[in-house]
């Protein structure tokens, strides 16, 4: 940046968005407009939206991730596509060290050799990220 440019502040105002694994197709996606639409009526600008949570489950169709929460839609394209709808930006989030919590899921299946291991040296479902 120039030294004779000034920078400008923006103010940001967001929540994270935790999608309902309960909800099928429709009602699903009329939850997701009605919440992004409250959201921007609340003069919020952006969300982030869970898109990979701790168990290794993708919000989204993915060829390298099994566990898929949501087999018959996309509730994170229809998240993206409500959010930017209504003027929100959007930035989604991944959980991506904690693969299976208790049990080894999501890139610790294939890769078992990447887990943490707890004090009895037996792995658990965390991603080492040293590894």
């Amino acid at each position: 940046m120039d030294k004779t440019e000034r920078s400008q502040s923006i103010e940001g105002r967001g929540v994270y968005f935790y999608l309902d694994v309960n909800l099928g197709p429709k009602e699903g996606k009329e939850h997701i407009k009605r919440a992004m639409s409250r959201l921007a009526e609340s003069h919020l600008n952006f969300v982030i939206p869970l898109a990979l949570d701790t168990k290794g489950g993708a919000y989204y169709p993915s060829t390298f991730r099994k566990a898929r929460l949501f087999p018959d839609w996309d509730p994170l394209r229809v998240t993206v596509d409500a959010a930017r709808e209504v003027g929100l930006k959007i930035y989604p989030w991944f959980c991506i060290f904690p693969e299976g919590e208790g049990v080894l899921g999501g890139a610790l299946e294939q890769h078992p050799d990447w887990a943490m291991v707890d004090k009895q040296g037996q792995p658990i479902g965390w991603a080492d990220p040293a590894k």
